[in-house]
């Protein structure tokens, strides 16, 4: 949230599809008077208002019958309609916003912030480096060197860990 305000909106119609609905079957019920009526979604037929075929006479002029089924008829009003337009419509314009978006961060990023962008990178780098050496160092049992106050490096039992690493893959391969 917040990053882009046009793909905020698309989330936010997505997610407000529940609370839509059940405050339309409350109206719609109220407005009919019938007490069974409700609203359901299926991929096939989208969006529609049930009712029982005992009651689908006593549905007002402006429902449009969409489906028949065993035990109900299947309504869309314009309202419902303008709704499953919006709905579907929102989650197609979402995901090719993130697109857009990814695409933009990945192939364009901003000059003014390529800098950061760099420094940042390099920063993380070399964290990196430092944390697999101190973590190699752990496991190998590396240890720091004492440096003589006459500036003489004395190394005692000292192994490079490349030379080290490829002792003990030969040793392990015989």
């Amino acid at each position: 949230m917040g990053y882009d305000a046009e793909l905020d909106e698309s989330r936010q119609i997505g997610s407000r599809t529940e609370e839509f609905l059940l405050d339309l079957e409350r109206r719609e019920r109220e407005r009919t008077g019938i007490s069974t009526l409700r609203l359901g979604y299926n991929r096939v037929q989208g969006f529609f208002i049930e009712v029982g075929r005992a009651q689908a006479d006593r549905v007002p002029a402006d429902y449009l019958r969409r489906q028949t089924v065993k035990s109900a008829e299947r309504f869309i009003t314009p309202e419902l309609k303008g709704f499953e337009d919006k709905v579907l419509g929102a989650r197609e314009r979402s995901l090719a916003r993130e697109r857009e978006l990814y695409d933009a961060v990945l192939i364009e990023p901003d000059r003014a912030s390529s800098p950061a962008l760099q420094a940042t990178s390099a920063a993380l780098a070399t964290l990196d480096v430092l944390i697999n050496l101190a973590e190699r160092a752990v496991t190998l049992r590396w240890s720091k060197p004492e440096l003589a106050e006459d500036t003489r490096i004395e190394i005692v039992a000292g192994r490079h860990p490349v030379v080290e690493a490829l002792h003990l893959a030969a040793v392990r391969s015989k």
